[in-house]
């Protein structure tokens, strides 16, 4: 298992396996799962705790992101696994492709595309 400092949260570790581990405590953050079922870890900097997902924490970490894309895709489509190897950067057409509720994802785009045009 390979561990690296988590960008911007000094305090933290994440492996590529998809764990973290807070380096003051030595402790594990355990994540929990939102209500979309991906699962979320809570840092704390300078005090302010923030959530974040954790598969964007590991592909921060280790996804190289040659292209600039803004998305994370679970590769075997399990939300839960979070290793390095099953992440991948992505746009948002490939991203929403994925999908398995094709009607729900072109709602999605559709307002998320109102919201930015408006």
């Amino acid at each position: 298992m390979e561990w690296r400092v988590v960008e911007n949260y000094p305090a933290y570790l994440v492996s590529n396996q998809g764990k973290i581990l807070c380096s003051k405590t030595g402790n594990y953050v355990f994540p929990t799962r939102n209500m979309a079922g991906f699962l979320t870890v809570q840092l704390c900097r300078y005090g302010k705790p923030t959530t974040m997902f954790l598969h964007r924490v590991v592909a921060n970490a280790f996804v190289d992101n040659p292209t600039g894309h803004p998305f994370v895709r679970h590769m075997d489509g399990d939300k839960l696994n979070n290793k390095a190897a099953n992440l991948i950067w992505s746009n948002f057409e490939s991203f929403y492709h994925d999908e398995e509720d094709d009607d729900e994802a072109d709602r999605f785009a559709d307002n998320l595309e109102d919201l930015l045009t408006s």
